[in-house]
C-alpha cells in the first residue's frame, strides 16, 4: 500500500481551510512511496512532508499560512498544525491498522505482531465464518521449575470489529502488565512486579527465573 491509497479516506472534519489542500498535496507527493509497517515511521514521513510542503518547521507552531491554498475569506490558506498532530496523524494510523486488518481477513492470516511487537507469541487471533476470537497466553508459576501455560479466550467478536482497538484494550487488561524499565508490555506471567518484568528484574535486581 502506498500513501495515496492510504489517504483516499479523508477526515470528516478539518482544522482550518488550508488542511484539505495540504492533505491532497501530501497524497500526491507520496503517491509512489510505500507505507512503512512502523507507526512512528509513518508519522515521521508525514511530518517531514508537511515541513517540506509548507516550508516551515512544525515545532512551536500552531498555524502555517500557505499562499497557494488561499482562495479568500477567513482562515483561507491557513493550515492547522495542531489538527495534523492531534487529529490527522491518529486518523491515518487508524486507517492503516484497519487496512492491515482487512488484508489479514483476505489472506486468512492474523500476524498481529505486525501491528504490536509487544504481543510476540502471547496472543492468537482466530477467524471463523462469522466471528473473530482473541486468545491470550497465561502462565501458572505454581511450580517454578515447570510453569504451566494455557490459552484463555479474551473475547469473541463480530467480523466488523476494530481489531486494533480491541488489542489496545487487551494490553491494558488484567492479562498484561507494563514494565517501566524496558517500556514494554508483557503478559502478566512474565512480570516480576507491577512495574517490572522478569527479564529486567534479572538484569537489574539479580533475580533468577
Amino acid at each position: 500500500m502506498n500513501f495515496k491509497e492510504l489517504m483516499q479516506i479523508k477526515p470528516k472534519q478539518w482544522g482550518l481551510r488550508g488542511d484539505p489542500h495540504l492533505w491532497d498535496e501530501i497524497s500526491e507527493h507520496l503517491q509512489h512511496e510505500e507505507v512503512p509497517k512502523d507507526q512512528k515511521d509513518i508519522e515521521a514521513i508525514i511530518v517531514r512532508c508537511i515541513e517540506d510542503i509548507t516550508g516551515c518547521s512544525i515545532e512551536n507552531t500552531s498555524e502555517v499560512f500557505v499562499e497557494r491554498y488561499s482562495q479568500g475569506g477567513m482562515s483561507s490558506g491557513v493550515v492547522s498544525i495542531d489538527f495534523w498532530l492531534n487529529k490527522a496523524l491518529p486518523f491515518l494510523i487508524e486507517n492503516y491498522l484497519h487496512n492491515l486488518q482487512e488484508s489479514c481477513f483476505r489472506n486468512m492470516s492474523f500476524d498481529i505482531t505486525t501491528m504490536y511487537e509487544a504481543l510476540n507469541d502471547s496472543v492468537r487471533i482466530n477467524r471463523s465464518n462469522d466471528s473473530i476470537k482473541i486468545e491470550v497466553l497465561s502462565i501458572d508459576w505454581s511450580n517454578p521449575d515447570s510453569p504451566i501455560t494455557s490459552w484463555s479466550v479474551y473475547k469473541q467478536l463480530p467480523l466488523d470489529c476494530k481489531l486494533n482497538v480491541e488489542v489496545n484494550t487487551l494490553l491494558r487488561s488484567k492479562y498484561f502488565g507494563y514494565c517501566e524499565s524496558c517500556n514494554s508490555y508483557k503478559i502478566i506471567g512474565h512480570m516480576d512486579s507491577k512495574k517490572m518484568c522478569q527479564c529486567c528484574a534479572s538484569l537489574h535486581l539479580g533475580k533468577i527465573y
